[in-house]
């Protein structure tokens, strides 16, 4: 079942010197269950394009259907400083019911899966970037949409704490199975994340390749080192350099 389509899609902005054309005839696909991934160079255009699958952009041309409904994480974290930790995560259900959520047997259980145990009542500047990230992911989680929209989750942390986020991704995206629209410029975290990726280009951005990870699921960190892995790696490299 087909969750979120985009077909042919447009998008400009008006600048003082001209109009800069972002998006130009692009369409992709994430079907009920899938992780796919957005991959390109930093500036092409995948946030443009996630934000308007999200609803918040208006396009110039072209449609999106949407089959479900959406939680949307940003590259910030935007964990409010003046709750702890548990306040932050536990905020869309404070909005959505309108009252204080308990902390239950089954949030006890989430938080110790998402790696936030003990750091219920810590306060954001008390914990780890990754550990940031972690609860970012587990509030967009817990908002129980079927379709989730991550946009650069993993970009502002250092390239050991990324590639140890994206393993853990991969391990509770095995457990929980959403639909996941991923955006990211990393290819080694795309091909051990995704079902299917879509490659852009730089502006005006089309989409230059869909590529299937040629290691099978259930993949592990390990995948990284399979010679199809790397092979993949190298090709997607030589389209974007």
């Amino acid at each position: 079942m087909i969750k979120v389509e985009v077909k042919s899609i447009f998008k400009s902005f008006e600048r003082p010197d001209g109009k800069l054309k972002v998006l130009e005839d692009v369409s992709i696909v994430l079907n009920e269950n899938e992780f796919v991934s957005i991959l390109g160079p930093s500036g092409c255009g995948k946030s443009t394009l996630l934000r308007a699958v999200a609803g918040l952009l208006e396009i110039d041309k072209g449609k999106i259907s949407i089959d479900g409904e959406i939680s949307y994480l940003r590259q910030n974290s935007s964990l409010m400083p003046w709750r702890n930790i548990l306040e932050n995560v536990l905020l869309p259900i404070e909005i959505q019911k309108r009252i204080k959520p308990q902390y239950t047997d089954e949030l006890r259980e989430s938080f110790s899966e998402f790696g936030l145990s003990g750091f219920e009542k810590s306060m954001p500047d008390e914990i780890s970037g990754g550990m940031a990230k972690r609860a970012a992911l587990l509030r967009t989680y817990l908002e129980d949409r079927n379709i989730m929209l991550l946009d650069e989750p993993f970009s502002s942390l250092d390239a050991i704490t990324r590639k140890a986020m994206g393993r853990w991704l991969l391990e509770v995206w095995n457990k929980h199975r959403k639909s996941v629209l991923f955006v990211t410029h990393d290819i080694e975290e795309a091909l051990l994340l995704s079902d299917r990726i879509y490659i852009m280009d730089n502006l005006p951005s089309k989409i230059l390749e869909t590529v299937v990870p040629a290691v099978g699921r259930p993949r592990n960190p390990e995948s990284v080192y399979e010679k199809p892995f790397i092979e993949q790696r190298k090709h997607i490299e030589k389209l974007l350099i």
